[in-house]
């Protein structure tokens, strides 16, 4: 049996293509962030799919933060997003980058809530 492997950004028109639902939901999570975001914030995603069914995706959140706060209040902002936000249950990573370094992780495995950590 051939297993399709298939690596898709979103928001793409690949990833449309591909996976309607989540493309929509990503640009919902998206927007949501953007709108929440005092200064610009970019939100790209990397998902790979077996047989078109997706499995993981990894996503950068670039923020431009100026305080603390402001970085703990979008981060768990994200995490909730990400909770709530997909309808299909894949593994998840958010990398939060904000004044050019990563200041915490999102994760999300199958089957289990969000976790978050702020690097110090």
């Amino acid at each position: 049996e051939n297993v399709n492997y298939k690596t898709v950004y979103f928001t793409g028109k690949d990833a449309e293509e591909l996976d309607s639902v989540t493309h929509s939901e990503f640009e919902i999570i998206k927007s949501k962030l953007k709108n929440a975001a005092y200064e610009a914030a970019g939100f790209q995603g990397t998902a790979r799919y077996i047989n078109n069914e997706i499995q993981s995706m990894v996503i950068n959140a670039n923020l431009n933060t100026k305080t603390y706060t402001e970085l703990i209040y979008l981060t768990d902002y994200i995490a909730s997003l990400i909770e709530d936000g997909f309808t299909y249950d894949f593994n998840i990573k958010v990398v939060v980058n904000s004044q050019d370094a990563t200041q915490a992780i999102i994760i999300k495995e199958r089957g289990q809530g969000v976790k978050s950590s702020l690097l110090y």
